[in-house]
């Protein structure tokens, strides 16, 4: 009875052992098979039309204004090629469809909110937006290295406040230029706007960077 006793109790509870996991193995693959057909459902529903304000269209003629085109005398021919270049860029760059997505949307919320035969579409609209940040930030901040101050501001400006950029490099660079300017007041405008900042997870997790740089400006 002593040693039956122990057994006994052993068996009982790798028992309760095997059916707990066999209850959680059910678990796990009802929750497998629900997955596999929400990405089933998600590949079948309809393309919808992608609403015309999910959409960014870059204005950005300003970059044909004369002062584009005037450089200082000590430039050499070769960093103006550079520049021609950079800003041939921008323009062709802006003529492509841009759009910037939730960073939480994952694939199949994107197949469901536009369409399995948009998605294609969307990762190409959102890879030109940050193709074309990209490239903004690269001309800005070559314009303050050959002190076009005034132009970059103007390049930066579009960036941060009309393509709203989630890349903490195009406030760095505006910030620069403010500064260069001596232009407490558009710092102070540029600090309200990024306290502002409340949509996109990515741009809540830029805001903290953002805030933590104008922190340590002052």
């Amino acid at each position: 009875m002593g040693i039956f006793l122990p057994i006994t109790i052993f068996f009982f509870f790798a028992l309760a052992f095997k059916m707990a996991l066999a209850k959680e193995s059910a678990k796990r693959k009802q929750s497998f098979i629900q997955m596999l057909e929400e990405e089933q459902e998600s590949n079948f529903t309809r393309a919808r039309d992608i609403p015309h304000d999910a959409l960014i269209y870059p204005n950005i003629d300003f970059l044909r204004n004369p002062e584009f085109d005037e450089y200082p005398q000590d430039i050499n021919k070769t960093t103006v090629e550079i520049f021609e270049k950079l800003k041939s860029n921008i323009l062709e760059k802006s003529t492509k469809t841009m759009m910037k997505v939730d960073s939480l949307l994952t694939n199949k919320g994107l197949k469901e909110q536009f369409g399995v035969a948009n998605l294609d579409i969307i990762i190409n609209a959102e890879e030109n937006y940050y193709s074309y940040i990209h490239v903004l930030n690269v001309y800005g901040e070559m314009l303050i290295k050959y002190n076009m101050i005034d132009q970059s501001e103007r390049v930066m400006e579009h960036c941060v406040y009309e393509m709203k950029s989630n890349v903490t490099k195009s406030y760095t660079i505006l910030l620069k230029v403010y500064k260069k300017n001596n232009f407490p007041e558009k710092i102070n405008q540029l600090e309200q706007y990024v306290n502002k900042i409340d949509t996109l997870q990515d741009e809540i997790e830029l805001k903290g960077k953002l805030v933590n740089l104008f922190n340590s400006q002052k």
